[in-house]
């Protein structure tokens, strides 16, 4: 399935969060990763050039904390006004230098859908998800795939890293 690619104004959801448009390519997806799980992702293309830059992958504590936290609190082009709930332009967001895949990561969490049995589980999706994600993305991580995330979200990385570095011959995911 083909990513929802938005330039502009956009509304999402029941319509509460209407995008401003400072010119930032985003696009945002399901991927499905096991029978009946699907990881949501956010990704938003640096301003430089996206295919000569890092992409940051951000994962969210908690556990079970939404990526949308980093996404609106803290350094997505959009942040949301506490006081308005308005989403508002970001001057220092971090996809000004690099690429931002925001996930909802594991199952369960955020809008991402489906039920995972054990955390093994969790580590094989996410490894699909990187798989079927720079498949379908080739141009993003040819300069490199940096792992971002707070609280919690370093048990995630931790995991997610050291089974990656364990399967010495399989493919890479950028």
């Amino acid at each position: 399935t083909s990513a929802h690619e938005h330039t502009g104004k956009q509304t999402y959801g029941t319509g509460t969060y209407t995008l401003p448009d400072p010119g930032v390519k985003h696009s945002h997806n399901f991927i499905e990763v096991a029978s009946g799980v699907k990881y949501f992702y956010w990704l938003f293309e640096s301003q430089k050039s996206p295919t000569s830059v890092p992409t940051i992958i951000w994962l969210q504590g908690g556990p079970g904390w939404s990526s949308f936290l980093g996404l609106f609190a803290e350094h997505s082009p959009f942040p949301l006004n506490k006081e308005t709930a308005a989403v508002e332009i970001r001057t220092h967001a971090w996809n000004k230098e690099a690429n931002l895949l925001y996930v909802d990561f594991p199952g369960e969490v955020g809008l991402s859908k489906g039920k995972e049995n054990s955390w093994d589980d969790s580590l094989t999706n996410f490894d699909m998800f990187m798989k079927k994600f720079f498949a379908d993305n080739p141009n993003y991580g040819k300069v490199g795939v940096y792992f971002f995330g707070q609280s919690y979200a370093g048990h995630y990385i931790s995991g997610v890293v050291t089974r990656k570095s364990k399967a010495k011959n399989e493919e890479n995911w950028g």
